[in-house]
């Protein structure tokens, strides 16, 4: 089924399956979110999120269990969801569970 464009996607509410690491995300390696500190890498990419989004929406997958997954751009979206911003994205809907409600292996965020 072919992705649909949606302009205003707010991830308030919404939980997500993020697969970060220690080694990509400060809060998971440090214990604090980066978004507003200055110079770190989130802070940086906040930055520049809105002149990019356009160009190259986010992908987003949305499964039966209600959780939305990846198949591009998970940091660009916690940012949104750090900052409260509505996002562009092309949403594609998938059956079956995320991957951690398959294997709880992923990190899950609600906004």
């Amino acid at each position: 089924m072919p992705g649909i464009r949606v302009s205003d996607f707010s991830p308030e509410g919404k939980t997500f399956c993020f697969n970060f690491t220690k080694d990509t995300c400060d809060k998971i390696g440090h214990g604090i979110c980066s978004v507003n500190l200055e110079g770190s890498n989130c802070n940086y990419k906040a930055s520049i999120l809105y002149s990019t989004l356009e160009r190259f929406p986010i992908t987003i997958i949305k499964y039966d269990c209600g959780h939305y997954e990846f198949s591009d751009g998970q940091h660009r979206t916690c940012i949104a969801g750090q900052l409260g911003l509505i996002i562009p994205i092309v949403l594609y809907k998938e059956k079956g569970v995320c991957s951690h409600c398959e294997s709880q292996s992923n990190i899950l965020v609600t906004f």
